[in-house]
This record gives C-alpha cells, structure tokens and sequence, in this order.
C-alpha cells in the first residue's frame, strides 16, 4: 500500500470512530449506518490491526451495527480481519476467532432479531469462561446488553469451535433434499412443502427468487453432475423443468414423473410401479424403462459420467444399470430392511447404502461385491453422502445424528449432534471440507468435515424434560425426564448459579414437586399443602380412586396430608393437560384437549369429608366457568400471584390471559409460529413467559399483551417455570435445562 492511500484511510478510519454509535441517543437509538459500516473497513485497509481488533472487542460498536441491519457485514468483518491480518499483529486472534465462530453460529438468529445479539453470544462463549478475554468479553456483551434481555446462567447453546458452522433457516416444513453447487458457494435445498431455495453457502443467507418463474409445488429435484442444470419435477402437472443456474432461467420443460437423478445428459425418474425411466435431458426423450425391482424404489445414484445408475428399494437390494443399454449389470444383496440411501465415489467404483436395518455397506460397484458392513447409528439410515476424494462417508439417521465414517478402514471418525429431528438429506462441498444436511426439523446445518463434533453444550438429562419447578424453600430449581414408560433422571440446581447440585430418586414427594406423577399426570398442591388436585387417570393413585373407573377427562381432588380423596371434578370433554391452584388455595383451574379452561371451587372452610357433599348438594356443581376461546387443545395453565387471572397456553399458537374471578377473556397474546407448549407468571405478576414449538420464549407484559423479548432454543421447549431472583427456567425436548435470568 501506498504512503498516500495508507494516510487516507488512516484519516477516514479516525474520523469514524470520533463520530458517535448513534444519531438519536433518545430511548428509539437510530444507529449511526455509516460509523457501522465503514470504521473496520478502514482500519483494516489502514493496516491498522490493533484498532481494528479492539473495535471488534467493542460490545457496544457491535450491537450498534447489528441494530443497524448489519450483523452480517458485523461477520464479515471479524473473517476479513483474521484472513487480512499478519500472523503475530493480533494479540488476540484466538480469542478473535472464538468470538467470530459463535456470531457464525447465532446469525440465522441475530441477523432477524439483533436483541438477541447478547443471549446467543454469552449463551455459546460461557463454555470458554475459562479463558480471561473470553470472561471479559462476556462481562461487556452482559453489560452493554439492551434492557430487558435474558442472561444465560450456564452455557445452553452449541459452543464455537466444534463440528457445526451455521444454520440455515427459512423453510417451513421438513429439508428432504439438499445439493451443493460446484463451485462450494452455494446450496440448494427442496422442502416437503414443494418449494425450494437457493443459499449462499458462505454467508448463510437465502437468494431470493433465483429461479425466473414459480418454483412451488417441486415434487423433487436433481443437479446434474457438471453443476450447470437444475431438474425439478412438478406436482402438479407432471412435468419435469431444467433450470441454467447461471442465469436462473427455464431452458427446457418435457413431460415426466418424479426425477431421481441426473448427470450431464441423463435423467432418471422413478414410478410407483416399482420401475424406472431413463431422460435425455437434451431432448426429453424416454430412452429406457429399468425394471427388476419387487418393491417401491427409494433411491437413485448416477455415476459422474452417467454411463451407470445404483437404485435402492423396499425389497432390501440395490440394482445397478447400464444406462447405454437399459439392462441390469448386478442385483446387491445384503441389507435386512429396505434400502433408503446411496452414494457413489466420484471415479465410479465404490457406492455406499443406507438402510432401515441401521446399517450402511460399502459395496465395489463394479464387481458387484459387498466390502464392508459400518454399523453405529441407533435407527435407521435415512441419507447417505461421500467425500469427493471418495475416502470418506456421511451418513444420517432417525436417530437424529451425522456420523463420518472411514470407508477404506471400516470405522467410524466422528459423530454430529445438533438436529432435533431426522436427518433426510446430505451433501458434501466440492472441497471435502464441508457436510451440508437437511433436517425434518426445517433446518439446514453446515458441518465441517473434519472436526470430531465433540465440542458440543452438555445435554443435562438423555431424554425430553417433561417438567421444570422451584423447590419450596426457593434455593433449588429441580427437573424431571423421561416418561411413564422410559423413566429419566430427576436433577437439582442451585437456583441462584444454575450449577448442578445432586441427583434426586423418583419418589412421591419428588413427583409432587415437579407437578407431575409418574411423568404423565398433572398435579397441583395448594400452598397450604392441604389440598391437592390430580389428573385422575393417575395409575400411582388408583387405589385411592372411589368405586368408578379412571377418567382421564377428570381431576381428583385429595387431602394432600394424608393422601385421601375427597371429590372428583367432571366436566371437560376430553383428556386434561394442566392444572394449578391459586395462592388462597380456593380455586383450582384446568386446561384440556377440549380446548377449554375450567375454574373449579375448593372452599376449605369445612372439614374434609365434607368437602364433596358442600360442593355438589349446597352449590350443585364443582365447576365455576368454563372458559372457551381456544381454537385446539389447551397445554398449559398458569395463575398470577393474586389470583387474579389464569394465563392458558395452546395448539392454536396463542396465549390467552382470562379473569378467573368474572369467567372472561381479558386478552389474546399472538406471536407464536408453532404449538404453545408451557406458560408461566413472573413472581412479581407483570411478566407472562412463553414456550413453544417455534423453538423460543417469549415474554410479555400482563396488563397490556406488550411483547417485550424473544429468546430462541436450539431445541423444543417443553415446560418452563419462573422462580424468585428474576429466575426463569426452561426445559427442551432434547433434554437440555436453561437457567436464565431476566434483567430489565
């Protein structure tokens, strides 16, 4: 660089950083765009190193460029100045590095939602508390954090410098395709909602419209081996479309069913019949029907010359063709269950299956002989890749993992974990660094290949946390998982650290506590301890049920001191979900799959054995209101402090706060974009806290239905409790425990 340039960025790079984070320091800050923009830029083309590596450090010139719509150019500077900088002139390149790959994995979050920006970041980096830039960068990014915002106690999140690299979001059902352009820069991805997308691989982000025309109802689609084509098959009108990725425009349309494959010039499409067809994709003409298969084809593979195909089927065999001619070369043998997936080496020796019977075998396609046999996952294969050098495999499971495999030795390399459902799709960047895998759980995730993927949040329990509570003496917080019929651990925390504090048995009091008997049964115990109300399908208390059989649309209500049954509240329609008690311990509320609430009288100013008689002969009738508005099953009820009112969670993605004393609505809460799975009260009564199968929380204010924070899980949230200290604790489906703290 020259003497002149150099002082001219020097002096634009100084002039930026005297200029002030934002325009309007009122309470709506309007971010100061071109300080956001331009100030790394020139300290990095000023060689100044140092600036720029502590305007990085600088919590508050971050969160200013994020809340300016600039967290993806915030990434881009943290890899440019690591890319740029000498070896030796950044003291804190490790640090640097670690800070950068956590953005990386938070930005499908913070680029829509920059409030989100401290949550993500201090949930990934407390793995790396132990490193003191790290400590002190997380002490900043809490400080500077905009108000109100939720501090992760205990790392929650997948921390920086494993296996996972970013993850893309905007699909709305099931990733079953994937495929990676030659180039390495971009994906394309094929939803089961018959749409597809087109992503910058390096960045994360969605290219909008690269397709000129409609690209709805895709029934499926292939990439040709050269990477210049895209097939797609429609739905709709049985047509099959090649699309120039380069220009993004419709060469040609023919008629045809769903497409399998394709290579340069050929395309395969599978039938229902239990056959396929061979396309000249130049022409659209049909040049053969491959048939021999017994049951329905799963999967498709052409070589990279397109001279041969391997198709997997329901009837446990893969067949391999000659595409020249038509005719079946070998029939292969081997899998117990059907075959899903397969995958062959780019020089067109050796394919890899996956199968339902959990297996994945390496087969030389040329001699038609089975190699190896790589057994691992816990469920079935469902997707197969190879690296291009064809020495790796990756395969993915209903067991919701990646694993990588040494195909030449026969063993398994690593194991990634971060799906929170089926893997359906993989692919491999041409570069054999990257695994791109496309999940049920509408994500797509970008791995690296060759780390060990064991850098990864510790999973507290191995199963879904059904329940989450506050012991009685407010120094604990306890959790439970598992179910009646595969029984979890039950934990205790330190409410005031969040760190573990012991195991606990599975005994009565232990389930009273959570709320839950046996891990099904919804209980509620009054503060008094006197009184408890019990969804009565309950097998722990079947001999304490009067003569009737068990209902699971009742609720039993029991003298919780000697656990004897004073009545029974009939009413709801169909199976109860929830239910809580008031503070005064006079009213009961439930939530049930009838989609209503219902408030129920427990008066306790007679005896116990009176209770039942009082209740149905002086008022004749237990229940008070019921409460409709719900649109689908209630999941979860939760009552204010004072009694006040009773918030209810739903399938119909909507919280609802009632006046439980006039039997009313008092407002509807929408934000949600899945089922609402818990609810619960702030201790002071003006915060409602939220769960849902979005995979966030959300917080709201009481008296006004103001959204106030969105925080986002890496898993579904299940259950959720508020505790003293401002505590908010929530439990996933993937067996995580969040401890977090909400500071205003």
């Amino acid at each position: 660089m020259d003497t002149i340039s150099k002082s001219y960025n020097i002096n634009l790079a100084n002039y930026f950083a005297s200029r002030p984070l934002y325009l309007d320091e009122t309470a709506q800050k309007k971010p100061n765009i071109r300080r956001a923009v331009e100030l790394v830029y020139q300290q990095r083309s000023a060689e100044a190193w140092e600036d720029a590596e502590d305007t990085l450090f600088d919590c508050q010139f971050a969160l200013a460029k994020c809340a300016a719509g600039k967290a993806l150019d915030l990434n881009g500077d943290y890899k440019a100045l690591l890319k740029e900088a000498p070896n030796g002139l950044l003291p804190r390149r490790e640090t640097l590095l670690l800070i950068s790959d956590a953005l990386d994995l938070s930005m499908h979050v913070v680029n829509s939602d920059f409030l989100q920006f401290s949550s993500q970041l201090v949930g990934r980096l407390l793995s790396n508390k132990d490193k003191h830039e790290i400590f002190q960068f997380i002490q900043e990014v809490s400080k500077a954090a905009p108000k109100p915002w939720l501090r992760p106690l205990q790392p929650c999140f997948v921390p920086p410098g494993g296996a996972l690299l970013r993850t893309l979001v905007g699909h709305t059902d099931a990733v079953c395709s994937v495929a990676v352009l030659p180039d390495g820069n971009y994906i394309v991805s094929r939803s089961w909602n018959q749409t597809i997308k087109m992503w910058d691989l390096v960045s994360g982000t969605e290219l909008p419209n690269f397709l000129v025309g409609s690209n709805e109802n895709v029934q499926s689609m292939a990439l040709t081996s050269d990477g210049q084509c895209l097939l797609t098959s429609d739905g709709n009108h049985y047509k099959v479309k090649v699309w120039n990725l380069e220009s993004g425009k419709l060469t040609k349309t023919f008629n045809g069913p769903k497409i399998e494959a394709a290579a340069a010039r050929y395309g395969i499409s599978g039938y229902l019949d239990m056959t396929l067809k061979v396309w000249d994709i130049e022409t659209g003409e049909e040049l053969y029907k491959l048939s021999g298969h017994k049951g329905y084809i799963r999967t498709v593979a052409l070589t990279s010359d397109g001279l041969r195909a391997i198709s997997g089927s329901d009837d446990n065999t893969l067949k391999v063709w000659d595409i020249l001619t038509g005719k079946e070369i070998y029939t292969l043998t081997g899998h117990k269950e059907q075959v899903s997936a397969v995958a062959i080496t780019k020089d067109g020796t050796y394919a890899v299956s996956g199968s339902s019977d959990k297996t994945l075998k390496v087969w030389n396609i040329k001699t038609g002989k089975e190699l190896l046999t790589l057994s691992g996952h816990n469920d079935k294969v469902t997707a197969v890749a190879l690296s291009p050098d064809g020495k790796r495999a990756v395969s993915g499971s209903e067991d919701k993992t990646i694993k990588v495999w040494d195909i030449k030795k026969g063993v398994g390399l690593s194991t990634f974990t971060g799906h929170t459902s089926t893997i359906l799709s993989l692919a491999v960047t041409s570069d054999g660094q990257s695994v791109v895998s496309g999940s049920h759980d509408k994500t797509i995730k970008v791995w690296n290949l060759w780390r060990n993927g064991e850098s990864h949040v510790e999973i507290v329990h191995t199963s879904n946390v059904y329940a989450v509570a506050i012991t009685p003496d407010k120094k604990h917080i306890i959790s439970g998982s598992g179910s009646r019929y595969e029984p979890g651990a039950k934990k205790k925390w330190d409410l005031l650290t969040g760190e573990y504090f012991c195991d606990l048995d599975s005994g009565f009091d232990t389930f009273l506590e959570l709320g839950y008997l046996d891990g099904i049964c919804p209980v509620a115990v009054a503060p008094s301890g006197k009184r408890a109300v019990v969804h009565k399908i309950c097998p722990e208390l079947y001999g304490m049920f009067e003569k009737q059989e068990p209902n699971d649309f009742m609720l039993g209500v029991y003298d919780s001191q000697k656990w004897v049954q004073i009545g029974t509240l009939v009413g709801h329609k169909g199976p109860v979900n929830a239910v809580a008690i008031t503070a005064d311990g006079r009213r009961a509320v439930s939530g049930s799959r009838d989609e209503t609430l219902k408030v129920w009288s427990l008066k306790t100013e007679v005896s116990a054995m009176q209770v039942w008689w009082w209740i149905k002969k002086i008022f004749g009738k237990q229940e008070l209101y019921s409460l409709s508005g719900h649109k689908a099953r209630v999941t979860s009820v939760a009552v204010t402090p004072d009694g006040r009112y009773v918030v209810s969670g739903s399938w119909d993605q909507t919280v609802k706060v009632w006046n439980i004393r006039k039997g009313r609505e008092k407002q509807t809460l929408i934000g949600h974009k899945g089922y609402v799975t818990a609810v619960a009260v702030t201790q002071d009564g003006l915060r409602i806290v939220s769960c849902s199968l979005d995979q966030t929380l959300k917080v709201w204010d009481l008296e006004t239905g103001t959204l106030f924070l969105t925080f986002h899980f890496e898993g579904n949230p299940t259950c959720c409790v508020c505790g003293p200290l401002n505590r908010i604790i929530v439990g996933d489906d993937r067996g995580q425990v969040y401890k977090l703290v909400l500071e205003e």
